[in-house]
């Protein structure tokens, strides 16, 4: 990473030196600086208050990097969880019970209803498992190639996250709050409302709400109030309009998305803190009950078939 940030440091110094600002330097260089990096700097630039705009960039990275780790933290638990299950599941399909089949089977003993489940679930696995698993991955490679090449199946993806029960309303705040903190920084900084608005979309991961966004810029160029605009597209909640009223009447819109970001940015928080308090007993529940299920396939025959033995 070291020698990376020198090459990006020296093409710098190289660009400045022949004469360009430094935001046309930046903008050179799109893998290590953001299009709300270069506008922050070019705002600094032409307000003379390039340290301000540093400082700037400073902030709105760290708030970035805030908003990724609650993303982050959403996942993390149900991912260790479900690997850790089903890795368990399959080595006991595998391994456990093609032994305990071949012992009951010698015995001439009926298996009853849910050990012959497992035995049927123990074959699929052992004679389909490469063919599932590979299946399972083009699968998941023909989705992908289909959402890269298709903007609009992506946003009904990403339409879809937002209605998502438990998580849905988390990841709309997540948007929003990143938003909210992007648009206050550029605005802030001196950026018009036109051009905050288009860097802050181009920003937003989410495209179902940057669809939004475009919708309310389009209204906002043509003349509507940016209070109505943001609540003709219907995809952003009465909180982000009456803030947006507020600063439209106080003219500190800035401050106003401001609040908005670091509302959400707490409700995010507390909201995931939330989820892994309800998720961790379910998720141990769902493990045991699953594990137990096997457990009681597995031993359920064989305390049978020692009842069985003569005294």
């Amino acid at each position: 990473a070291e020698p990376r940030l020198q090459q990006v440091i020296d093409a710098l110094i190289a660009d400045v030196e022949r004469g360009l600002p430094l935001s046309g330097a930046a903008a050179r260089q799109p893998e290590a600086f953001s299009a709300v990096a270069v506008s922050l700097l070019r705002a600094g630039e032409q307000a003379g208050r390039l340290p301000e705009a540093i400082r700037d960039i400073g902030a709105a990275l760290a708030q970035e990097e805030e908003l990724a780790s609650h993303a982050r933290r959403i996942a993390i638990y149900p991912s260790i969880v479900a690997t850790v299950l089903l890795l368990a599941v399959v080595v006991a399909l595998v391994h456990v019970v093609p032994e305990l089949e071949r012992l009951l089977r010698g015995t001439g003993q009926r298996l009853p209803l849910q050990t012959r489940i497992l035995v049927g679930l123990s074959e699929a696995v052992r004679d389909w498992g490469w063919a599932m698993l590979l299946g399972a991955l083009a699968g998941a490679a023909l989705g992908a190639h289909a959402l890269a090449r298709s903007e609009a199946l992506r946003t009904r993806l990403h339409a879809l996250q937002l209605r998502l029960p438990l998580v849905g309303g988390i990841l709309r705040k997540l948007a929003l709050a990143r938003f909210a903190a992007l648009f206050a920084t550029l605005y802030g900084a001196g950026i018009n409302v036109i051009d905050a608005l288009h860097t802050s979309t181009g920003a937003t991961a989410n495209l179902a709400l940057r669809a939004g966004l475009r919708e309310a810029t389009s209204a906002i160029e043509q003349g509507s109030p940016i209070s109505v605009a943001f609540e003709a597209t219907q995809v952003f909640p009465p909180l982000v309009i009456r803030m947006l009223r507020l600063g439209e009447h106080t003219g500190a819109l800035d401050d106003a998305l401001a609040k908005v970001a670091s509302l959400y940015r707490r409700d995010v928080a507390e909201g995931i803190a939330r989820l892994q308090a309800a998720a961790e007993p379910a998720l141990t529940i769902l493990m045991g009950g699953l594990l137990l299920w096997i457990a009681s396939a597995i031993l359920g025959p064989i305390y049978e078939l020692i009842t069985r033995l003569p005294v």
